[in-house]
């Protein structure tokens, strides 16, 4: 089977997939956007969001041992 160099053949896309978006409040002072996208590199226990009106990026911690 030849080996498609442009990436024509069917069932492969190059698509990007969808980026998620959550509700969640921008913490930058002055923006009132109550959305962001989930930016977060896979196999990480930190989620980078990025805010959909400024472009702001935060981090959420998740996941992580603590000490009771």
């Amino acid at each position: 089977m030849p080996v498609d160099f442009k990436g024509t053949v069917p069932g492969l896309t190059s698509e990007k997939p969808e980026r998620i978006k959550y509700n969640f409040r921008c913490r930058r002072p002055g923006c009132d956007s109550m959305e962001a996208y989930d930016e977060s590199p896979p196999n990480t226990t930190c989620k980078r969001f990025v805010c959909v009106k400024c472009g702001n990026v935060y981090t959420v911690s998740v996941g992580g041992s603590f000490d009771i």
